[in-house]
């Protein structure tokens, strides 16, 4: 590890919540005042995998509350998706002729495309 010691490991949302945490901690003090307890939740949703966590921070002092994980993401989410868009997707393309695979294909990459706008906008 390059020289580093290393002295804890931990999974990314927990990482990521302890970073928010500490980042809220100054917004905290100068909005609300130390008395306040504020909750968030961090949602993080990759190719493979889909983690949450739950933290509060509340007078300078932050706790992560729970952790949870799943081997749900990326083509679990693509194939639900696509099937929401066109619920009788499988009985459509059964045939699997040359047109039924590139319209296949072209609802999947519009899928794609949509999940990943889905990222930094509200709508698509």
């Amino acid at each position: 590890m390059a020289g580093f010691h290393v002295l804890r490991l931990m999974p990314e949302p927990t990482a990521v919540a302890l970073l928010y945490a500490q980042q809220q901690q100054q917004l905290i003090y100068d909005n609300m005042g130390s008395g306040s307890e504020k909750i968030a939740l961090i949602f993080n949703m990759g190719a493979g995998y889909c983690d949450v966590a739950v933290t509060a921070m509340a007078g300078g002092v932050s706790q992560i509350k729970a952790l949870a994980g799943s081997a749900t993401g990326g083509e679990d989410l693509l194939q639900n998706m696509m099937r929401h868009l066109l619920p009788d997707y499988d009985n459509l393309f059964s045939s699997r002729g040359i047109n039924e695979i590139k319209s296949m294909g072209l609802l999947r990459v519009a899928t794609q495309d949509a999940i990943h706008k889905l990222s930094f906008q509200e709508s698509v």
